[in-house]
């Protein structure tokens, strides 16, 4: 009988531990509120000391990280490790993506494979009524997120892992993300 076999180039066509310093490239804006996307240390990071971060807010709030152009090739996966603690229901975080620069964005919810949203936000929040990330998730350190990109194939993409809260009351310590490749 006959056995054939292949072997292909790295799996990781980006990786960023966010140590000592993140990969070049990362933008970080807000539409509305602060924008407090940092790097900052997190006793629970996947890869110590650091992590990229934003705070939960007592206002209206939809800050978003942005990555590097990425080039997606068929069978590619996003996997990151995060926790969050948000006002349930009403503070929430999302994974979105971009073919044209930041035009526009897709949510991933869907193509999300591992660690999938927990809950819809209520209309209050900048994001809107829609699944998202919220409520708390941690303390026993980071959870992972596995992404099937697949469908979005191609040169030039864009994440943004955006957060958005509402005009209410601050719950928690906000979104913290590591090791994402």
């Amino acid at each position: 009988s006959c056995f054939s076999f292949f072997t292909s180039s790295p799996l990781c066509h980006f990786e960023d531990d966010i140590e000592p310093e993140p990969v070049e490239g990362w933008t970080h804006e807000s539409t509305v509120g602060p924008d407090d996307w940092a790097v900052r240390s997190f006793t629970d990071a996947r890869s110590p000391p650091h992590a990229w971060s934003a705070r939960g807010f007592d206002g209206l709030k939809d800050a978003s990280l942005i990555s590097p152009p990425l080039d997606i090739e068929d069978g590619d996966r996003l996997t990151f490790w995060h926790a969050y603690e948000l006002e349930e229901g009403y503070d929430g975080a999302v994974l979105e993506i971009s073919t044209d620069d930041g035009s526009t964005w897709s949510d991933l919810g869907e193509f999300m494979t591992r660690g999938g949203y927990s809950m819809e936000l209520d209309s209050t929040n900048p994001l809107g009524a829609r699944p998202a990330w919220t409520g708390r998730m941690g303390g026993d350190g980071m959870s992972q997120v596995q992404v099937d990109l697949s469908a979005w194939a191609g040169k030039e993409r864009r994440l943004c892992f955006r957060i958005g809260c509402d005009s209410s009351t601050v719950e928690g310590f906000g979104w913290t993300i590591d090791d994402i490749s």
